[in-house]
């Protein structure tokens, strides 16, 4: 057997260690993996491609509920500290967002002993009265990747068409939006690239989540250390679409997304 073999023999698989988050640059790049993993399992759920969807939704559920299930052990935690507060505050997010699509949610158990939580019960009347849709970031970051993976096939169909004169009709007979049109003149999407991209994404990206016709969105005033928190604007979608954005240039530049 080869040195190499032997070698190769001995290495151990598995995750890599968890950066701290003083560690920029690690850091930064292990969450930019997570993130366009995540996004991509939730696309493949759907996919045309059997393998494929079955292998995403296993992998999905297993991470969603033993992360829901972490979750709910910290917030039954005997002890009040800022990761139970945390805990009972994403909880409640699930609680109304499941609630406003199928009805009001009622389990005994461990629901009633949330309720017991002020930043649950806090939280549940807040999140209650706005859109969840808006108010959670992950549904802006999903509509973000999507429409940016759609441009991005837009334009790789139209730089193929321009080579050929005549290209808007053959444009037109493969019913790309005209809207689309002017992405065949754009560069390579990448963050030398991305002050160039975003204005033309966000509009596509607004369109989808209707944010025109929803009012401010207010957090609340004070957490229970007393540290009065900030307001929250539809802006704030803006910046979540925007940051995400240029997390995906960031991979791309990599060669990851």
């Amino acid at each position: 057997m080869s040195d190499k073999r032997k070698e190769s023999d001995r290495e151990v698989h598995g995750a890599p260690d968890i950066a701290h988050p003083d560690d920029d640059q690690q850091w930064e790049r292990q969450t930019e993996l997570i993130t366009a993993f995540l996004f991509e399992m939730l696309e493949r759920v759907e996919s045309t491609d059997a393998k494929s969807a079955h292998a995403a939704r296993c992998e999905l559920q297993t991470f969603l509920l033993n992360s829901l299930g972490q979750s709910l052990r910290v917030a039954l935690d005997d002890k009040d500290s800022i990761a139970r507060q945390w805990a009972c505050e994403l909880l409640a997010d699930v609680f109304v967002s499941i609630g406003k699509h199928v009805g009001k949610v009622k389990i005994e158990k461990p629901y009633r002993v949330l309720m017991k939580n002020a930043a649950f019960r806090d939280e549940k009347k807040l999140i209650g009265k706005l859109r969840t849709d808006i108010l959670f970031p992950a549904k802006v970051r999903a509509i973000a990747q999507r429409e940016l993976k759609q441009v991005l096939n837009c334009r790789k169909r139209l730089r193929l068409l321009s080579s050929v004169t005549g290209w808007k009709q053959a444009a037109e007979a493969e019913n790309i939006p005209q809207e689309y049109w002017p992405l065949v003149k754009f560069p390579e999407f990448s963050t030398d690239s991305f002050d160039k991209w975003f204005p033309f994404l966000w509009p596509l990206i607004q369109e989808k989540i209707e944010l025109s016709k929803l009012p401010p969105l207010a957090q609340r005033d004070l957490d229970t250390s007393g540290i009065r928190t900030r307001t929250r604007y539809l802006a704030d979608s803006r910046k979540t679409a925007y940051d995400h954005l240029q997390a995906l240039a960031r991979l791309r530049d990599k060669g990851v997304f």
